[in-house]
């Protein structure tokens, strides 16, 4: 975008997985999880292409998940249905998922730290095991699983462990895509209210959905395949595969004494991004914004994590930028607070916020 010899000032929308929950979506973690655990305990016949329950495999009842689940087959059909069920059945990570939040007795649960948690026990059982998988529970459990599927990882070893819990991971990611593109994405939202009758030149998403271009005008976007970037991947189930496959792990390389792990790695967003070869046009974005005009970046449903603060921080700490963050209350804007704190270091966080502050807050206007 040139204007003259400059670049033309843009206005970029960051939004996060907060934007989908302001549409009402269904798009949390725990959300997920309700399908994968009624998928696991359900039975279902299909009498005409129609979903109806046949039997359930455990009690209490639950039937509020059990509708939603329902309505979930009904909008995926059949295929990604049963494709859905097989993996919440045979993943190792969608039953550990689903066993340490019954475990915890706590609707929520991280994934993403989730993953972190058990790979960092898997890695520091190698460091004291002398080569043996043995150790915590995680590790018991995930030897039981192998062995009811022919492998023996005391035999094979940590690479063997490692390689399965990165492939089955792979699996567990194709189940979130079916649950966001065939499910999500069909669902019809409208802009919330602090978005509407707003144009962006940009789009940089955190989310897999494409519930913000399926709710506006794109036709102003002049390049949208360049103009919208999906930095942890797109849903898409038909899609192609070989690249921009979704992102699902962590990253704690924002903190000074982050060291690299070899075994982590696979497991870590940056890497995912590179292999997985996911949008990565805000980079160019960057290079416009920093040869060009004041440009104006909103962040719209954002955690401000401090595992994308290597993306956020480009746009957020740029002196051509000017950001504006939407909180939902006090309680979201400490938090939000918090963590920029983390991403910025807090002298830098109080300079960009000073007397004419290049970071400005605001509250999201409630729907009526």
């Amino acid at each position: 975008m040139k204007k003259g010899n400059k670049c033309k000032a843009m206005n970029i929308l960051i939004i996060g997985n907060g934007y989908d929950l302001s549409m009402g979506l269904k798009t949390s973690y725990p959300d997920f999880l309700d399908m994968l655990e009624m998928a696991k305990i359900n039975t279902l016949t299909w009498p005409n292409g129609e979903a109806l329950k046949l039997g359930y495999k455990r009690f209490p009842l639950d039937y509020e998940k059990e509708s939603t689940y329902l309505d979930f087959c009904n909008s995926v059909g059949q295929v990604y249905a049963e494709e859905f069920r097989k993996i919440a059945e045979e993943s190792f990570w969608a039953q550990h998922f689903i066993e340490t939040r019954l475990d915890i007795g706590d609707k929520w649960l991280n994934l993403e730290e989730e993953i972190k948690r058990v790979i960092d026990i898997v890695v520091a059982n190698q460091n004291a095991s002398r080569g043996r998988i043995r150790g915590p529970i995680e590790i018991k459990t995930l030897n039981r699983w192998a062995s009811n599927r022919g492998l023996n990882l005391e035999k094979e070893g940590f690479k063997k462990c490692f390689e399965v819990l990165k492939r089955d991971l792979d699996v567990m990611i194709r189940a979130l895509e079916i649950y966001m593109d065939a499910y999500i994405n069909k669902q019809e939202t409208s802009l919330p209210n602090d978005l509407d009758n707003k144009k962006f030149d940009k789009l940089l998403s955190f989310n897999y959905t494409s519930t913000y271009a399926n709710a506006t005008d794109i036709s102003h976007f002049s390049n949208p395949s360049k103009d919208f970037c999906y930095v942890h991947g797109k849903a898409d189930i038909d899609g192609n595969h070989i690249e921009r496959r979704m992102v699902l792990g962590f990253d704690d390389h924002y903190k000074t004494d982050a060291k690299t792990v070899l075994e982590k790695v696979p497991f870590e967003k940056y890497y995912q991004r590179i292999v997985n070869r996911t949008d990565n046009n805000y980079m160019d974005w960057l290079k416009d914004i920093d040869a060009g005009e004041p440009s104006t970046v909103t962040i719209y449903g954002h955690s401000l994590a401090p595992s994308d603060g290597d993306i956020l921080k480009q746009f957020i700490d740029n002196k051509n930028v000017k950001t504006d963050i939407y909180y939902l209350d006090e309680e979201d804007r400490a938090m939000k607070v918090q963590n920029l704190a983390v991403i910025l270091e807090p002298q830098r966080l109080i300079e960009l916020s000073g007397p004419t502050p290049q970071v400005d807050w605001k509250e999201i206007t409630k729907r009526s």
